[in-house]
């Protein structure tokens, strides 16, 4: 189960690579102007410019964007170079200019807002290892949340405490969750094999991602902590499901699919099904790709996702997804 640092770093920059330019290729269809015939162009509002230089998508397991709990301030990845990404935040509805947030060398992941607003909390190469850091807002104290020579991504906090849930990269990726005060390393316990966590608002189920063992594509799943069983939400042997997001009411998933037909290159999407798994429903068509889709804290039927369409750059969208 073990791997040297140094092969792990290995395969995660032949890995970003070899994603970034699957995206990139993936992306140069792009209708300036023109909408899909099953999307209405009213739906869509755009938050950011392309002088806000939003990371391009590099793989489909992190996150790139996230609001704190009024939806005043956007959190997203601002690529300064092909080796550096900072955290920026953006105030929404007014003409201030973006905050640079961290002052890293490299590249931080999957930012997500504590439900007090107080922590904002991402993933950063840190000396031998990707360690999940907790930045106070407004403040520079941080705090490595846990103290360890694995690689952690993709934090999520569960609703109203300061619990959270994280994945762990190695020869497999796997679901912890950290009880008690950060920094506590027997506070840690294993849930299951998988990333890409998502909380139903009443903390006791989570949507998840796993490779399928037979088909190798990925399924979304559900855990449900009181019964500790998990059902399989989607599963698909042509197609993969990615970066799930709960609603604010619990009633939807919005998700992330790719699929290839034939020969035409494969596309990603957006979708959204209920949380029985019924009822799925396609909500972008667009040729470019449609990834990230961030349910709103605030408003039920309202998305957020990252998107190629209108530019050579990836920009953060909101949408009504019904």
């Amino acid at each position: 189960m073990k791997t040297t640092n140094f092969k792990f770093l290995l395969s995660f920059i032949g890995m970003t690579i070899l994603l970034s330019s699957c995206w990139k290729t993936q992306k140069q269809v792009v209708i300036n102007d023109q909408w899909q015939a099953q999307e209405n162009a009213k739906m869509f509002t755009r938050l950011t410019t392309d002088d806000d230089n939003v990371q391009t998508p590099i793989d489909q397991s992190n996150n790139y964007f996230c609001f704190n709990k009024n939806e005043s301030k956007l959190f997203y990845l601002k690529s300064q170079s092909n080796t550096q990404t900072n955290l920026f935040s953006k105030s929404l509805g007014s003409s201030s200019l973006s905050q640079q947030i961290t002052f890293v060398d490299n590249k931080v992941f999957d930012p997500t807002v504590s439900p007090d607003d107080k922590y904002i909390m991402f993933s950063d190469r840190r000396e031998k290892a990707w360690a999940i850091i907790a930045k106070e807002i407004g403040s520079t104290n941080i705090i490595n949340v846990r103290n360890t020579t694995k690689n952690d991504f993709s934090p999520v906090f569960f609703p109203n405490k300061r619990m959270i849930l994280f994945s762990e990269y190695g020869d497999d990726k796997k679901i912890w969750l950290y009880q008690q005060e950060w920094g506590n390393e027997s506070s840690v316990n294993q849930i299951t094999t998988g990333f890409s966590s998502c909380f139903f608002p009443d903390g006791k189920r989570f949507v998840f991602v796993r490779q399928n063992n037979a088909t190798k594509k990925y399924d979304l799943l559900v855990y449900d902590f009181t019964s500790s069983q998990e059902i399989i939400l989607k599963s698909d042997p042509n197609a993969s499901f990615y970066q799930p997001s709960v609603s604010k009411d619990g009633k939807w998933i919005a998700y992330t699919k790719w699929q290839q037909v034939g020969k035409t290159p494969g596309n990603y999407d957006v979708f959204i099904v209920d949380a029985q798994g019924n009822n799925t429903q396609q909500i972008t068509f667009n040729p470019s790709n449609d990834v990230n889709p961030v349910w709103s804290k605030i408003q039920n039927n309202k998305l957020y996702i990252l998107s190629g369409r209108t530019s050579d750059k990836y920009n953060i969208w909101s949408l009504k997804a019904y």
